[in-house]
């Protein structure tokens, strides 16, 4: 097995996979290609061939990880469900950066896929003129956590404008984007744009690693808002620190952005999650909201916001992905029995009690020496373990 859920904690997975990679999947290809007639008879000689990045259930494994995206493959005939559409619908999907160089505490991803990398525009011209011969439609789906971080993002979006390839951008970080990009942005059939302010509160939001600035977000709504594009907003609770006030906060300012949206005749959505404390971040040691306090903030929200649409998470899911990210191999044995019997809430508390696994760990503060996802190694974890040591003290939760 390999992936970001994988390998930022290999353990639970263990008890399904003989192996977790532990890297990004291009340094693994070429020997897996070169290893696979050894199967099925060699199981042993195989997994020993595919060399270094490989969780076997023993010791710690370092990520491997590729240095340049230039010299990366990058597949230019994807793969496509007859049956399901594409999340962000048809098209040629082109990975332009991986990691991001913001580092927001709470984020897996950015950690894990540590250090950022970009690959060129000369690089993504190729890929996509590539790329487009393989699909039904000149359209491109631009990936990356930070669109406007890549240096030449801009230049790359002015060459699919003048040669007529309709794009998508995924979630974009408000503060990298101008007025001038959303005038690059107008030129697409993208009607929506996704931005994740987290928390409307300086001090809480610049904790995060997003320093939410009023001025300059209500600037950019409103001209997106302008521009006749639909806002899909982001919000977390259940950060340390929050209280009723941040909430009813946060809960005015976007008031008065969804009237501003519904005078122009545009829509705003709002999303909530909770923090779910991830590996390998500064937030790792820190415990999930429980579900009673979650529930009354997100009812808090959306009486506030009745005007808007508001989803949220359900905290049952945002607990198995805690139960997972943070747990050892016997939770994978947990949810591996209960799937077989039918997988819902009673069955796990079921299992877990049968099997003598404690489920509350995610709900308290944890200590770094006992943190089962060490066993993969990532670039930053050094400096993360001290921070979120620190921070486990600051906490008056813990």
């Amino acid at each position: 097995m390999g992936g970001l859920a994988a390998m930022s904690n290999p353990e639970p997975f263990i008890e399904v996979a003989d192996a977790v990679f532990v890297g990004d999947g291009e340094v693994l290809l070429e020997r897996l290609v070169k290893a696979v007639h050894l199967l099925p008879g060699s199981k042993v000689a195989f997994l020993d061939s595919l060399g270094e990045g490989l969780y076997r259930g023993v010791s710690q494994v370092p990520k491997v990880y590729v240095q340049d995206l230039d010299s990366a493959p990058h597949p230019t005939i994807e793969i496509r469900s007859a049956v399901v559409k594409p999340v962000y619908g048809d098209g040629f999907y082109v990975e332009i950066s991986r990691g991001c160089r913001w580092l927001c505490k709470f984020c897996l991803e950015s950690f894990v896929m540590y250090p950022y990398r970009v690959r060129s525009l000369g690089t993504l011209i190729k890929l996509i003129e590539r790329g487009l011969r393989n699909v039904g439609s000149r359209r491109v789906v631009i990936y990356s956590l930070s669109v406007f971080d890549h240096p030449t993002i801009r230049d790359l979006l002015r060459y699919l404008i003048n040669n007529e390839v309709d794009f998508s951008l995924p979630s974009l970080r408000w503060d990298t984007v101008g007025r001038e990009d959303l005038e690059l942005i107008s030129a697409s059939s993208q009607r929506t744009l996704t931005l994740a302010p987290e928390v409307v509160d300086t001090d809480l939001s610049c904790f995060l690693g997003k320093c939410f600035v009023e001025e300059r977000f209500t600037e950019l709504a409103e001209e997106a808002l302008r521009r006749g594009f639909d806002l899909k907003l982001y919000l977390m609770v259940g950060l340390p620190g929050e209280s009723e006030e941040t909430l009813h906060k946060t809960a005015n300012y976007l008031r008065k952005l969804v009237k501003y949206a519904k005078r122009l005749g545009r829509k705003v959505s709002i999303t909530v999650n909770p923090l779910v404390p991830k590996p390998h971040t500064p937030l790792q040691l820190l415990p999930l909201v429980p579900e009673e306090v979650y529930q009354a903030r997100v009812r808090l929200l959306e009486q506030e916001l009745s005007e808007a649409n508001v989803e949220h998470l359900k905290w049952s899911h945002a607990f198995i992905q805690a139960l997972i990210a943070l747990g050892d191999r016997r939770i994978g044995r947990v949810l591996l029995t209960s799937s077989s019997e039918g997988f819902s809430r009673r069955t796990v508390a079921r299992v877990a009690e049968n099997l003598g696994v404690d489920l509350g760990y995610p709900l308290k503060c944890r200590d770094v020496d006992e943190a089962p996802w060490r066993a993969a190694v990532m670039p930053l974890d050094r400096v993360v373990e001290k921070v979120s040591i620190t921070l486990r003290q600051q906490i008056r939760e813990c």
